[in-house]
Formats: structure tokens, sequence, C-alpha cells
């Protein structure tokens, strides 16, 4: 059986269509499971109506207090009772054929989790157009071998928990459970089952619609507190990527942490190579443009940072001393002029 596990906190205007695409599956969920995390607007109403019209399909747990989205998922899997474990984003959708395809390839490759491609919503027009691949520099990441290497660069997807089907023994004994952080709460977790599954298999069809709502659970968290987050974070990915490429943890980590459009890179590196003055710009070489690593770490680094500053600071002294300087002198031989000028003119008088 499986289990749909759906996270809700401000999604009025888009759980109902979220959950007609679950409700309709060519493949029925065993159990829907709706988290309502305090929503501030009539999301709860729009659940419970839901849950009226359809009594059999959804049951719905109430947090008392916010708690975020990895708390939120984590209630839902302390509630459900399925072999098999799904987490449908309240603000996103499915195709039809969501589950089917991901139950039947995990079954028939006996993996412990399948994972799919996905349609994520521009920003600017709100269509759907699938997630672009992974670079092909990924080829050159220091994982254990080359077969590691070609499946994550079959793979690669924004990092979250959707899209995925995840056998329950696997989740609940190397994911164990969603950090309690309010932002980046996926990203252990995706580095959990990327490193530590035996076997992942893939549906190459993009059959989950991601949605970009600036009110979701993801979204909504302050920029500082999401940067703050972000190193506690890494620091413990790096923990446990340490332990898993114990000969490769600085390749293994910087690859995964520059590689990911939503993790705001710039910030949180920038916060990381302040408490961390051993980190140099080449250690990023492989992984962000010459540009970019520059610019970061010559802007915050606190050992290079602070030299490139002074010699900034001279450079500049420097060049204004040089204007000053050079109008000085131009001051000086004008008023040379001046008096060579003025004593021909005196000159020319007295003859």
């Amino acid at each position: 059986m499986i289990s749909v596990i759906v996270p809700c906190y401000n999604v009025a205007q888009y759980v109902e269509q979220c959950l007609d695409s679950i409700r309709t599956q060519t493949l029925p969920p065993g159990e829907i499971i709706c988290v309502e995390d305090c929503s501030t607007d009539h999301t709860l109403s729009v659940i419970e109506t839901y849950q009226k019209r359809y009594p059999n399909t959804i049951q719905i747990v109430r947090h008392t207090e916010n708690k975020g989205l990895g708390a939120a998922r984590n209630t839902g899997v302390a509630t459900s009772t399925g072999d098999y474990l799904s987490f449908i984003d309240s603000d996103d959708f499915i195709h039809p054929n969501y589950l089917d395809e991901l139950y039947k390839n995990i079954k028939a490759f006996d993996a412990e989790i399948a994972v799919c491609r996905v349609k994520y919503q521009q920003i600017y027009n709100g269509s759907f157009i699938n997630f672009k691949h992974q670079p092909d520099w990924l080829q050159t990441c220091l994982l254990p071998n080359a077969s590691n290497r070609g499946m994550m660069h079959a793979i690669y997807q924004p990092i979250g928990a959707p899209f995925v089907l995840y056998q329950r023994f696997f989740f609940l004994n190397h994911i164990h459970e969603f950090p309690a952080v309010r932002y980046l709460e996926e990203m252990l977790p995706f580095l959990k089952r990327t490193l530590l599954a035996s076997k992942t298999c893939f549906v190459a069809e993009a059959i989950y619609y991601y949605r970009c709502n600036p009110q979701s659970l993801t979204q909504k968290t302050v920029l500082n507190a999401k940067i703050n987050e972000s190193v506690k974070t890494y620091l413990q990915c790096y923990e446990f990527i340490n332990t898993v490429v114990p000969d490769h943890p600085i390749e293994t980590f910087c690859y995964f942490i520059t590689n990911h459009p939503h993790l705001m890179i710039e910030q949180t590196l920038a916060k990381m190579i302040e408490s961390h003055p051993d980190l140099i710009p080449s250690d990023f070489a492989p992984f962000l443009s010459a540009k970019r690593y520059h610019k970061i770490f010559y802007q915050y680094h606190p050992q290079i940072g602070f030299r490139q500053h002074q010699g900034w600071q001279r450079l500049l002294s420097f060049i204004r001393y040089s204007i000053h300087y050079k109008k000085v002198k131009q001051t000086d031989a004008t008023q040379k002029k001046r008096r060579i000028h003025k004593s021909y003119l005196s000159f020319g008088d007295s003859i």
C-alpha cells in the first residue's frame, strides 16, 4: 500500500487541485494524509470540505502550532501505515500515472527508491517546462565509481522529497526523518537517499508538476533565517558526507552545495567562508565559474578579503594621492606660469 503525505500551509488556492490529482490516480493510494500546519488562510476549511465530499479519501491531521515542512512530513510518516511513502507538496500536482509509474518501476527493479523527472512552473508566464538536466561536467564529480556518476547524471532534478517514492523500510532505517528546520529541510535526506540507496530506479517521464508559490512552507522563511539555517544544514551534510565518502568529502560536498539553484549559494558560502578560513578558492573551482567563486572568496574571506581590502585601500590612497599631487603640480605650474607672465608684463611696462 502507498501512503501519500500532503503537508498543507496557506495553499487554499491550490490544495484542491493537488488532492484531485492524487485521488484520481490510475493506481489509487491506500491513504492520503493531509497535515495541516496552522495555515493563516482558509486552507483547513478547503480540505475539510474536500474530506466531506470524499469521506473515505483523506485523513486530516492538525498541528497545534506552525512547525514547518519537515515537521509536517514527519507527522505524516508517523501517522501512515503504507509499505511505500510518497510526499506531495500541497501547491503542486501530479500526472494521473504518477504513482503507477513509480510503483511499477520500484517493484520491477527491486529498488528502494523510484524517482521521476519534474516539470516546474515558470514564474513569468505560469507555464510548466521540464527541469533542466545536469551539466556535462557532472562526469568529473568524484563519487565512488563511474556507474554512480552515470546514475546521478540521469536522475538530476531539484532537491526534494516530492517526485520520489520511498520504500518505507529504507526511509525509516536510512532517512529516519526530516530535519526540524524551516529551510533546506530536504538537503540531508536528499544526500542520504542519493548516497545510501543500493538501488534507485528512474522514470524518464516528467510526471510531477512543481509550482513556484511564494506563500509555501518552503518559501516563507525570512532571508537571514534561511542563510543561518543553511549554514547549520550544510555542516550536518558535510559531517554525513565525510562518513560516507571519506576519500573525497570536500569534492562531494562542494558538488552538492553548489549545484542547486535555490540554495542561495553566494550568501551561504559567504557565511561558511567567514567561519572556515582554511577554505581556498580552488576548493570550489570545479563547481562555480571563476568569476563567481572569486567574487565570493575575495569579498567575504576573513583573510583573503581583508588583505584584498587593505590592498584596495592602499591603491585608492595612492590614486587619491596621485590625483592630489597632480593637482598640486598643476596648481604650482599654473602659479609659476602666472608669476612668469606677471613678471614679463612688469618687465614690458618698465621698458
